[in-house]
């Protein structure tokens, strides 16, 4: 039983008047479910949530306490069986639905029950039982049910969207479960109740508070993907005996309202949003204008009051300013969010912006300014507006006044969307956009609301060594990890990712420096066995981390300066952990191209003061020639005490699978003095027949033909394009090569830069070299954000930009160069010669697992080293 589908199917299934709500035909949620098209509609409503909010609960089951013996399974209030299905995927993915003796299903509608009887039985094996009690839950003061029974020493109790209905006794249903058998796992999971106390608090608290593996209180916690509803969730999951009396003597202090998450209102917000953006959310919430509404959505780590997106209407970002004297910073704030947007998170639309300016204004921003009229934002923004005139020609004032009126800054509130209580719907509705793609619509929604990856997801023939293990559960609050190219530590830092959200619950933070790495980690996280949300995660490089905590909390504009001082945030400590803007943890990727004042700046004011701060990092692979330490070859670190760098492993790398290539690599590092130390391979037997290859050829070769060799080694060798890396040092060679595949043979592409075509329109565009850079830079940029080798056509990066990725084959392009600059034609490719070459060749050598290609381009520095050591067949 695929429990992901039977949402789409239910919703399918109802009658059409039904399709656009319907929650409204079922009493918000607390109707008895007595005809299919009422189970279809709760299914259709509710279901998405309930799954999500079950998945988000049970991911920290112990499972291996269920290993070594049978158990049952009580559903209390199980409806149709969300919560017993969602528990028996995950007990399929782990292979223990064997130890599944009897499922105990407690509904009080027959239909639902029935219902969840079939579902049930079509998921587990034949010996398990499924007995079912059509019947209430009945309140305190009743009689216990003397025909209820558990044959085995362990129960798991499911209480999913039971608790929070007041009807429910809270404590007949406590002294039930505890006393049923010897040894409970309760999961209990519902809607979030603001922050005060509710009826899931009150069931713990009979059970005497027992340690929670799972605590979780989050809004949203998650969008429904048909109409992007935010949900929260409340879980407690935790482990009890029946050694352990319930305390009969606790006061129930639940004041907790039945709650219907479609009309979300103050039952689920009080107390976790702000009370100014409760107010707007209302506001929206009441309006004809049909905008999908995201209430404080996580794009990486941009974080928003709202976003509004509408197929039509294109985007808004919408802030809330309560506080007039700060509304410079929510200004700036909102449009930092809106280039971020641009730059780093829709690959094609920060392209479309560079070559038609009109695409820039499918995003639009916002400012909410509750209690204020129309009238008093137009003085705040024309008295604004006039500041900074006044700044400028303060600054300007040897300039003439006719060019200082030609030169005066433009209104930056001029485009922006001022909302207040009396115009909202006015002014909403008169958004339009022409440019607004479905792709970006499409990609956005993505975004935001993320996908659950499931346990069978993963890659479980992905097995790490005890000592890469010990990394992986390791407690340390502080832990550094070092090893050469290929030894697992990106595999490593995945998994440990992974153990950590699943620990704490909350998001977790990966900096690294690579911008192109953003993808790779993210293939690695998702070959981890386990269940997890895939926007748990937040990965940026620290500069688009800085940035956007800078725009965030400052004024001031930043300068290359500011990323160097450790200190840029002291004035916004206090703001930053009253914003709950710090981390549990935080891991560092390619610590050896990190300055130690980045790393003080990323420990002293986003970890959590009990918060674990975890670096890898590798010091040969140094090609930004940073200053590292004499013993370790990494980077000084402050704030690690005592905890030394641990290595990954005695120089053992497990990426490359070609002993060939290890050696190769090897004899470069001794040879070029990147390294003197050789470098192992894992012990593994080699029954396959992989391949290495060296051509000299003329530096005026030209990517026509360099295109066809490309086609001819895939043919030769019998190797799929889509598994073939290719890796230059040069931009231009790498960009001519890439159109020829493209236009001439038709074969799809994945570059870290742009096209040709986009090229040729950026320089057409621009009258100043200076203006075309800066757009080729900014392409460049949102085109490493976005690569990627998991997709079926072949790759080409420069060598820096997939430092950190690796592939089954590697093609490395070497080019000539020269030490006069004189001799270099800008869109050739011979380039000037530069000091960490060494160490970028030996970065590209080591991406291969398998084959290695390697076409030299006229650089006799490396002819006879290759020659000597390949040989081609």
């Amino acid at each position: 039983m695929n429990i992901d589908r039977l949402v789409e199917q239910c919703y399918n299934a109802l009658p059409p008047s039904w399709k656009n709500n319907p929650w409204s035909y079922l009493d918000h949620g607390k109707a008895i479910l007595d005809s299919d098209d009422k189970l279809n509609a709760y299914i259709a409503s509710y279901g998405e949530m309930h799954i999500m909010k079950c998945r988000l609960a049970m991911n920290n089951i112990p499972f291996d306490d269920l290993e070594s013996q049978d158990f049952e399974i009580f559903d209390w209030g199980c409806g149709q069986g969300l919560g017993t299905l969602t528990l028996l995927q995950f007990l399929a993915e782990r292979e223990l639905l064997y130890r599944v003796k009897r499922i105990n299903l407690i509904e009080p509608s027959n239909y639902a029950i029935n219902r969840a009887k079939s579902w049930v039985s079509q998921s587990v094996n034949v010996r398990t039982e499924i007995r079912v009690f059509n019947r209430f839950i009945p309140s305190n003061d009743s009689s216990f049910w003397n025909d209820i029974d558990c044959s085995t020493r362990k129960a798991i109790h499911i209480c999913s969207n039971i608790l929070d209905i007041r009807e429910v006794g809270l404590k007949w249903l406590s002294q039930t479960c505890i006393s049923v058998c010897p040894e409970s796992i309760f999961i209990c999971v519902g809607p979030l109740f603001g922050k005060r106390i509710s009826r899931i608090h009150d069931f713990y608290n009979y059970l005497n508070e027992p340690e929670c593996f799972t605590n979780l209180a989050q809004m949203p916690c998650g969008y429904t993907s048909r109409t992007r509803k935010p949900f929260g969730i409340e879980a407690k999951c935790f482990k009890s005996t029946n050694k352990q009396q319930i305390n009969s003597s606790y006061m129930e202090q639940s004041e907790q309202k039945w709650i219907d998450e479609y009309v979300v209102g103050e039952e689920c917000l009080r107390g976790v949003i702000p009370d100014s953006l409760l107010h707007v959310y209302k506001a929206i919430n009441r309006l004809s204008v049909d905008f999908k509404i995201f209430l404080k959505p996580s794009i990486g780590v941009e974080r928003p009051d709202f976003i509004l997106v509408n197929i039509s209407k294109g985007v808004l970002i919408l802030n809330v300013c309560a506080d007039t004297e700060s509304f410079e910073r929510d200004l700036n704030r909102v449009e930092a969010i809106k280039q971020a947007f641009i730059d780093i998170y829709i690959k094609r639309l920060k392209i479309d912006t560079i070559i038609n300016h009109s695409a820039y204004n499918c995003i639009k921003t916002g400012l909410y300014f509750p209690g204020l009229t129309s009238a008093e934002i137009d003085t705040l923004c024309c008295d604004y507006y006039g500041s900074l005139c006044r700044k400028f020609k303060g600054d300007n004032r040897t300039e003439n006044s006719t060019n200082m009126k030609q030169s005066l800054p433009q209104d930056p509130t001029m485009f922006l969307i001022k909302l207040c209580d009396e115009d909202v719907e006015e002014k909403l509705s008169n958004i339009s956009t022409r440019s607004f793609r479905f792709d970006y619509y499409q990609e956005l929604c993505s975004l935001m609301s993320g996908d659950w990856h499931r346990y069978s997801q993963g890659d479980k023939s992905l097995i790490l060594t005890d000592r890469q293990q010990s990394f992986v559960e390791s407690d340390l609050t502080r832990l550094r990890v070092k090893g050469v190219a290929g030894c697992g530590k990106t595999q490593v830092l995945a998994h440990k990712a992974v153990r950590e959200h699943i620990r704490t619950g909350d998001k977790v933070l990966i900096v690294t420096y690579n911008i192109s790495l953003i993808e790779y980690i993210k293939m690695r996280i998702n070959q981890v066995p386990a269940d997890f949300s895939t926007n748990a995660f937040e990965i940026i490089n620290y500069h688009q981390f800085f940035n956007s905590k800078a725009k965030k909390y400052s004024t001031l504009r930043v300068s290359l300066t500011d990323y160097d001082n450790p200190n840029f945030f002291e004035d916004f400590k206090t703001e930053i952990i009253n914003n709950d803007d710090q981390y549990s943890t935080i891991i560092v990727d390619e610590t050896q191209d990190y300055m130690t004042q980045w790393l003080d700046c990323l420990r002293k004011y986003f970890l959590k003061h009990d918060g674990r701060f975890i670096l890898f990092g590798d010091g040969e692979q140094n090609i930004y020639n940073r200053e590292m330490e004499s013993d370790s070859r990494m980077p000084r670190v402050n704030g690690f005490g005592e905890s030394r760098w641990r290595v990954m492993s005695d120089r053992i790398t497990m990426r490359t699978l070609n002993p060939d290539i290890t050696r190769i690599a090897s004899d470069f590092a001794r040879e070029y003095c990147v390294s003197s130390e050789p470098i192992k391979m894992q012990d593994t037997l080699n029954l396959f027949d992989y391949k290495l290859g060296y051509w000299p050829i003329a530096s005026n070769t030209k990517a026509d033909l360099l295109a066809q060799y490309l086609i001819w080694l895939s043919k030769k060798f019998e190797i799929s394009m889509k598994e073939i890396v290719v890796l230059g040092q040069s931009i231009n060679l790498l960009r001519d090569i890439d159109y020829f595949l493209r236009t001439r043979y038709g074969i799809a592409t994945m570059t870290t830069f742009e096209s040709m075509e986009d090229y040729r329109q950026i320089k057409a565009r621009n009258q100043s070299d200076e203006r075309t850079m800066m757009d080729l830079k900014a392409v460049r940029r949102v085109s490493k954000v976005h690569f990627t080798i998991d997709i079926n056509s072949i790759k080409l990066s420069t060598i820096s930009s997939f430092k950190g990725w690796e592939s089954k084959t590697v093609v490395l392009l070497i080019q000539k160069e020269v030490e006069d600059i004189k001799n270099i034609d800008e869109d050739g490719y011979v380039l000037q010669s530069h000091s960490n070459i060494n160490a970028l060749l030996y970065t590209g050598i080591t991406r291969a697992r398998e084959n290695l290609f390697i076409f030299n381009l006229g650089n006799e520095s490396y002819h006879n080293f290759f020659k000597t050591r390949i040989s081609n067949d």
